[in-house]
């Protein structure tokens, strides 16, 4: 298996750009402000939301 992504892929867009160096962490995903209720990941836009009711959802990550 390689380490090298294919750069076809469509969920490869700027992310490299943006993330280059960044430091990661595993959090419990919390509402950043009023009426926010999701957000994606970056790379295979899964959704991340504190609902315990709606399916295929991460909630944490």
């Amino acid at each position: 298996m390689s380490n090298n992504p294919d750069e076809s892929d469509w969920r490869l867009r700027t992310q490299k750009d943006y993330l280059s160096g960044a430091t990661l962490y595993w959090r419990v995903w919390r509402e950043t402000r009023p009426g926010w209720d999701h957000d994606h990941c970056e790379f295979c836009w899964t959704k991340f939301m504190d609902r315990e009711d709606v399916k295929d959802v991460l909630r944490e990550g």
